[in-house]
């Protein structure tokens, strides 16, 4: 079973976040149940269909699927970890040029054919990272959690934290006292979880 889907539509920037939400939830359940044919993908994504990709992560691989033929291509394979530790959903630039997903408490970058792959936050603990472009400068920056697993249990409470990363500069900003592993929203204002 695939996990930590995410899609991408080639010059698709405008298509609508709530539309956008719903094609993830889609896609997701038809490839749960192994239900996600061409034609029924076709129906769904009407013209989006041949530029549609998703990236996603199957046990220890980070791969993308191209709708058209449902070809797939590996990406990258990280080492078997335990749980909590081992892959988390992989996130697109906002070109699909290059890709995040974390692994045992690093973030990794990689090309979107799965070459230089390279640590993205140096020397931290990283979890749930994903991209989020500055909408003041252009800047393409990195949103990480510090712990995984565990933190939503009330004995829990208060570990972890949420950063926001600018490689340009270093320079690290806290966004939150919870790990959150959403995303930041487009304009910066609001951080999402996502959880079962």
């Amino acid at each position: 079973m695939v996990t930590g889907l995410s899609i991408y539509i080639a010059g698709s920037t405008c298509i609508p976040p709530v539309r956008r939400i719903l094609m993830h939830i889609l896609l997701f359940a038809l490839f749960a149940i192994g239900q996600a044919d061409e034609a029924r993908l076709r129906k769904m994504l009407g013209s989006d269909f041949d530029r549609a990709r998703i990236l996603t992560v199957q046990g220890d691989r980070v791969f993308t699927v191209n709708l058209k033929g449902l070809k797939t291509q590996a990406l990258a394979t990280f080492p078997k970890a335990k749980r909590f530790r081992g892959l988390d959903r992989p996130w697109w630039s906002l070109d699909a040029r290059e890709v995040i997903v974390s692994h045992g408490g690093k973030a990794y970058i990689m090309d979107s054919d799965g070459k230089n792959k390279r640590e993205a936050v140096p020397g931290e603990t990283a979890y749930g990272a994903s991209f989020w472009q500055d909408p003041n400068t252009g800047e393409r920056c990195i949103v990480y959690k510090t712990v995984n697993g565990k933190h939503w249990f009330n004995k829990h409470k208060g570990v972890g934290t949420t950063w926001l990363y600018r490689p340009k500069s270093g320079k690290k900003t806290k966004l939150a006292d919870f790990p959150f592993d959403g995303g930041l929203s487009p304009d910066g204002s609001h951080l999402a979880d996502a959880y079962g």
